[in-house]
């Protein structure tokens, strides 16, 4: 399992824009084939902050949906909404277990 974890500030007047563009994306990503997590999070007390959680069935899920048009789309418009440089790593997963 792939692991993709992004963080991003928006640019405060960007908010709505944003939300309305991320949430388009998450939904149509949320339908894809190898998809296991695709979710929206904002830290406590961050209201321009942003965390996508991505979970992926193997490195050909990640591949197949970087090609989607709504992923081109967010990240076309994504870069003239962001008030700072997006944080984003990449876990290979080997297993995982309920705590």
């Amino acid at each position: 399992m792939i692991v993709i974890i992004g963080k991003v500030s928006i640019q405060p007047a960007m908010r709505d824009e944003f939300l309305s563009v991320v949430n388009t994306a998450i939904e149509a990503s949320r339908k894809e084939a190898g998809i296991i997590r695709y979710e929206l999070v904002q830290p406590f007390g961050e209201p321009n902050t942003f965390m996508l959680i991505e979970e992926y069935a193997d490195e050909a899920t990640v591949a197949s949906h970087a090609e989607t048009e709504h992923t081109k789309n967010l990240g076309a418009v994504l870069g003239t909404m962001l008030a700072g440089p997006p944080e984003i790593k990449q876990y290979n997963v080997s297993s995982t277990q309920l705590l």
